[in-house]
């Protein structure tokens, strides 16, 4: 059963205390304060209707909002301590990512490394559409905080795209969130510059950042015996989280607090090897120069590691079945179709798919 800490739903018991409100936020819920305060894990579906309860009771209230603007990082426990004590925002946002199922089971985060900083995207497993748009609020005002503690200053030039329409209330996002919203998206997502990504954090701890994720590594460990897929999903996180050049096995081992060896045997009972991920992750990279950049394919195959560039070409070739400078002219010409034909909202996407290997 999806389930979530009960903190955000005693933030808005807070809230409708104070208008005498908390009773009737509470019914059809199966909660009690009692129960809230026992600090244990609640059941989703009661959550779900808590947040329905909270927007009937309060219609001109931005709930979510309301939410995320209590939600300090601290709230998202041992995973919100890794990120707090961790040396920069990136390797914050790292922790988070590897970890936020532990926190909240219906949800995803997955973060990016681009040309241009991260793209952190967000996904909710179960179903709740009628409250996305409030956890999708509470979230995009939970990171902002984050990023702005850490680097001191308010993230004004990151974006934050949601799903859901633009509400009544959209004015206030102009108030509280620092950059521009955009609506309508076809996928949750926040866009941090790399400004704001390495700058080193004044709330560095090395010994409490290493013994909490050490914490979480166990539980992740503890996960993989129930999850087929957990090892290979925290190696890839891991890798498309970095820039070139790529971290190697040993990081990857060390950040789960195991040898080497076990994570290798870990990984070929999943079916895979780091070797694979790397590649497939390096692969990522490669596109994203030819697309992207006028970089040459020499330089493209010195950032990314290779130190002979006929390896560089011989692993492209392997995966798209063309040449760089082959992938490289196709993909600048179907971006000058393209600009020449209909209007595209999502060019790269759309053009990177029509590139046909031949």
């Amino acid at each position: 059963m999806d389930s979530i800490a009960p903190t955000y739903a005693l933030f808005l018991v807070q809230e409708l205390q104070n208008r005498r409100l908390d009773k009737e936020l509470l019914e059809a819920t199966q909660l009690t304060l009692e129960i809230l305060e026992s600090g244990a894990d609640i059941p989703l579906t009661s959550f779900q209707q808590l947040l329905l309860n909270a927007e009937s009771l309060c219609p001109d209230t931005p709930v979510g909002l309301i939410i995320g603007r209590r939600a300090h990082i601290m709230t998202l426990g041992p995973i919100g301590v890794a990120a707090a004590t961790a040396p920069n925002a990136r390797e914050g946002l790292m922790a988070l990512e590897a970890f936020s199922h532990l926190h909240a089971s219906y949800s995803q985060v997955t973060l990016r490394s681009t040309l241009q900083g991260v793209r952190i995207e967000i996904s909710f497993l179960g179903q709740i559409p009628e409250t996305e748009r409030l956890h999708t609020e509470s979230l995009f005002f939970m990171l902002q905080h984050y990023i702005e503690m850490v680097t001191g200053e308010p993230l004004t030039t990151a974006s934050f795209n949601a799903r859901h329409s633009k509400p009544s209330y959209h004015e206030i996002y102009d108030q509280w969130i620092h950059s521009p919203t955009t609506f309508n998206n076809d996928q949750i997502s926040i866009d941090i510059p790399r400004e704001h990504l390495d700058k080193h954090s004044p709330f560095y701890n090395p010994s409490t950042w290493k013994q909490t994720l050490q914490t979480l590594s166990q539980r992740v460990r503890e996960l993989g015996k129930s999850n087929s897929h957990s090892y290979k999903q925290y190696v890839l996180s891991l890798l498309y989280s970095y820039e070139p050049p790529l971290p190697a096995v040993s990081f990857a081992a060390e950040r789960l607090h195991i040898s080497e060896r076990t994570l290798n045997r870990r990984l070929q009972k999943e079916n895979t090897n780091f070797r694979e991920l790397k590649s497939q992750v390096m692969q990522f990279w490669a596109e994203q120069y030819l697309q992207d950049t006028e970089l040459s394919v020499e330089a493209i195959a010195n950032l990314l590691g290779y130190q002979d560039t006929a390896n560089f070409r011989r692993a492209f070739r392997n995966h798209k079945h063309c040449s760089p400078q082959e992938y490289r002219k196709r993909f600048s010409d179907l971006a000058r179709a393209n600009t020449l034909g209909p209007v595209n909202t999502n060019s790269d996407a759309s053009v990177a798919s029509q590139i046909a290997p031949i």
